[in-house]
């Protein structure tokens, strides 16, 4: 069943941290983005009311900020750089885990857990 859900959300290549577009921009990164993104594009904008190009500059800062509302940065892939925290797994404890608690502790979590103060 898992593998099945993997195997569909591979496909889909849009997952969070599966597939070919995994997030690799963080927070503080994708307001930066956001903030460049809208200085980019405004001065463009204006350039380009003023008859004076800035074509460029307005699609460079919609490319930032489809890059910051998507949290993929195509640029930061290829040298496998990410600004973004890894996902934490909330799962119970491996059973692996748990016999080293035992064997550090003494006491198993269920024991822990099952007790009476």
């Amino acid at each position: 069943m898992q593998v099945a859900a993997e195997k569909q959300a591979g496909a889909s290549g849009t997952t969070q941290g599966r597939g070919i577009f995994r997030r690799n921009v963080g927070g503080i990164d994708r307001l930066v983005r956001i903030g460049a993104g809208i200085t980019l594009a405004s001065v463009g904008l204006i350039q380009m009311s003023r008859g004076h190009g800035g074509g460029l500059f307005a699609l460079l800062g919609i490319f930032v900020l489809v890059m910051a509302g998507i949290g993929f940065c195509p640029f930061y892939a290829p040298f496998g750089i990410s600004t973004a925290r890894a996902r934490r797994q909330l799962h119970r404890r491996s059973p692996d885990r748990a016999a080293a608690c035992v064997q550090n502790c003494g006491t198993s979590e269920a024991d822990r857990n099952n007790s009476n103060p």
